[in-house]
């Protein structure tokens, strides 16, 4: 690959008028979703997130839904015909938006922010860490690749890398299937091997590990509050209708950011884009330098394998194209001039638009045809990070166990958003060192597991290893970890609890 064909590939099959038409139509679902938060009891009592409602709004009046019925009730008409064509390509828009989106929430994920060294984090979170890789990461790709080999293979016949799914849905989420999904649809030709299906299914394990962070979280944050395993809170109270309905009332509305460049000079909103943007493009190179890299080995050795450093995703490289301009920041000593909290702005806007879209887009017909073997994939997955927090956390994690498993448990089920908000329901002043705790494994855990690096090479590792080899490596590494926190003296004895509440 020359770098013209990289700049053609990556540049040139942009529809400046089509990606704005997408926008406005995904703002409308975005407004509506927000719309039926606000006047549905249901969606304010489950928590469910105005993107979660919009995107399942797209995908009933998408082709499979509203398609379908139209097709059905007119079969002769040429222009319903036409229309649910148009539903179909606008389907097609939605379903590669998210591959482009998730680069902008990786390329946030350091900027302006400081970041500890190793030994920094790793005292603070050391526990929660290693419980991350119990519960989260490797641990789901070993159990889903058990469920994979004894049962989903001989029976349903499905394609080995189905066993990623879980971990790319839950941990890694919308933004991680999207980022996956043209490694799914492509395939690695050099062996034979596609699953398009897989970026489909993978986005609808992340819709279930939403709703499932914000069903079953919440049953079990009242059962731990009911139980007195809440170090500040003693009873299950009523959540405020800000939290709820999701409207701030004007007394407690505060900024978004803080204007650390001059408008005179630059509009601050842009110059904090334009390095996001600048982030990015440091990944596209690192990815065209890794892919020139694995032709001229297959070239060099004849092994054509090296040229599976093509299908590397570049949203982990947009994550280090961001910590390269952080530390270069840190370096300088120019920090300042990036605010975090317009970073994650930034970033949340991105991550909106993705599930809409990625929520939109799934494919029906797809889910149909794996739902058997789909449903025992979720079943397994849920009922072991359920299991985890109820029967580990209390016995690895140090004080306020019961508040660090949760925002874990609504991390590796849903997004990090969902693991801060079951947290801010139990410890709604974060008096407990949880969200420190968590913050800080996150920086550790992120870069490798839950969307990192990992993440995005296991369905080539499937691919390359095959699955019995790709299995003992995942627990290898949870081995490691739960090692480390025995002869760290970790391990202690389910505590005892705060209270026990009797209304």
């Amino acid at each position: 690959m020359t770098f013209l064909d990289w700049l053609q590939a990556d540049f040139g099959g942009v529809q400046i008028g089509a990606l704005f038409a997408y926008f406005c139509l995904l703002s409308l679902l975005l407004l509506l979703g927000k719309l039926l938060r606000v006047k549905i009891k249901l969606f304010q009592k489950i928590l469910l997130p105005a993107s979660v409602i919009g995107g399942f709004i797209g995908l009933i009046l998408g082709p499979f839904v509203l398609g379908e019925l139209l097709t059905s009730a007119w079969p002769a008409s040429i222009a319903m015909g036409n229309f649910v064509a148009v539903l179909g390509k606008i389907r097609v828009g939605f379903y590669s938006l998210p591959a482009r989106l998730i680069d902008i929430v990786f390329a946030t994920m350091f900027l302006g922010m400081m970041i500890p060294n190793a030994r920094q984090i790793w005292k603070s979170s050391g526990p929660q860490i290693s419980y991350a890789m119990v519960v989260g990461g490797p641990m789901q790709y070993v159990i889903a690749s058990i469920l994979t080999m004894g049962l989903l293979i001989p029976l349903f016949g499905v394609d080995p890398t189905f066993a990623t799914l879980l971990e790319i849905g839950f941990c890694g989420g919308h933004g991680t299937a999207g980022g996956l999904q043209p490694l799914f649809s492509e395939g690695i030709p050099e062996v034979g091997w596609s699953f398009p299906a897989g970026a489909d299914l993978a986005f609808t394990a992340a819709t279930v590990g939403i709703l499932t962070a914000m069903t079953v979280g919440i049953i079990m944050v009242n059962m731990g509050v009911r139980k007195g395993y809440c170090r500040y809170l003693e009873k299950p109270e009523e959540l405020s209708d800000e939290i709820r309905v999701g409207i701030i009332p004007p007394q407690k509305s505060y900024s978004m950011g803080k204007v650390t460049v001059a408008r005179e000079s630059i509009e601050p909103l842009a110059f904090h884009l334009a390095i996001v943007f600048v982030a990015i493009l440091i990944g596209y190179g690192i990815h065209y330098l890794i892919s020139t890299m694995g032709y001229l080995l297959a070239d060099f050795t004849g092994n054509a394998l090296w040229r599976v450093a093509d299908k590397l995703p570049t949203f982990p490289l947009a994550m280090l194209g961001g910590a390269i301009i952080q530390l270069t920041l840190m370096k300088t000593k120019k920090t300042a001039l990036v605010d975090r909290s317009t970073m994650e702005r930034i970033q949340g806007l991105a991550l909106e638009f993705l599930l809409v879209s990625a929520i939109a887009s799934i494919s029906i017909p797809v889910l149909i045809h794996y739902l058997i073997p789909f449903l025992l994939l979720m079943a397994v997955g849920i009922t072991y990070i359920t299991c985890m927090t109820w029967f580990v956390a209390p016995r690895l994690l140090p004080d306020a166990w019961f508040e660090r498993g949760m925002v874990e448990y609504g991390m590796q089920t849903g997004v990090t958003a969902m693991g801060i908000m079951l947290l801010r329901i139990i410890d709604p002043k974060f008096k407990t060192p949880a969200l420190e705790s968590f913050a800080f494994k996150q920086l550790i855990y992120e870069p490798f597991f839950g969307g990192g690096f990992v993440t995005a090479l296991t369905p080539i590792l499937v691919v390359v290893w095959g699955l019995p080899l790709f299995a003992g490596v995942m627990f290898s590494v949870t081995a490691f970890f739960i090692g480390v926190s025995f002869f760290s003296k970790w391990f202690h004895p389910h505590p005892k609890p705060h209270r026990q509440f009797k209304g």
